[in-house]
């Protein structure tokens, strides 16, 4: 038992790590915006993936055959979804132009099939642990808000002072932490409506820190 909760505990310390995946940037690589956040991301989801299988597999009996998957893996309909997509993935990506780039896409975006592979393991790990309770929903999603605070912090500072990041020089719009303006707005725009959510939830006590949080968090990045 002690050793499983010690997996369990290593999964959750790397699932919650992989959320501070969009402060790792680093001058020294190629594209210093796109290669610490990816690398940094899929070490801690691999991370998870080793330490939580053993639980995953002991809660479904060890039931291989497709009945025993599907009820495990795949029960609810996006589950089904996404291995539908990811299969569709796989296929397409032999009769494309180049097999090589289709999985592991280029060195400047690294969005191929197999990271929507990894993507799709971080999302069946995450609802297995939500529906086990070994991580709790709510406190995930406040962790990612609180540092969504931070890098829209740094992009409010970005807007007045344009070489604050590796002090490399933005042009119209602010790009942050991702180096581009949509990538960073898709980022905070997902963090904004999980912040309206907490702020309706927890609107009648103004004073607690949920609050608190949510007003902070939807206030920045408008200001950006």
């Amino acid at each position: 038992m002690n050793f499983e909760k010690n997996l369990i505990t290593i999964s959750k310390i790397s699932l919650y790590a992989s959320l501070f995946a969009p402060l790792v940037v680093y001058s020294g690589f190629i594209f210093p915006f796109i290669t610490g956040h990816y690398y940094y991301f899929l070490t801690c989801l691999f991370i998870a993936c080793i330490f939580y299988l053993p639980v995953w597999l002991k809660g479904a009996n060890l039931d291989f055959s497709f009945r025993g998957l599907k009820s495990h893996i795949l029960h609810p309909s996006i589950g089904q979804g996404l291995f539908i997509f990811i299969l569709a993935l796989i296929f397409t990506s032999f009769t494309g132009y180049d097999i090589w780039r289709s999985f592991f896409s280029t060195e400047e975006r690294l969005i191929g099939v197999f990271s929507y592979i990894f993507l799709g393991l971080y999302f069946l790990i995450l609802r297995r642990t939500f529906i086990s309770k070994d991580i709790k929903a709510e406190n995930f999603l406040k962790t990612s808000i609180a540092i969504s605070f931070i890098v829209a912090l740094i992009g409010f500072i970005q807007f007045f002072s344009p070489s604050f990041v590796l002090n490399v020089e933005t042009l119209e719009r602010v790009g942050g932490l991702f180096g581009n303006p949509t990538f960073l707005a898709g980022y905070l725009l997902f963090h904004v409506f999980w912040g309206f959510y907490f702020l309706h939830e927890n609107f009648g006590d103004i004073r607690s820190k949920s609050s608190l949080g949510s007003w902070t968090i939807l206030a920045l990045p408008y200001l950006i």
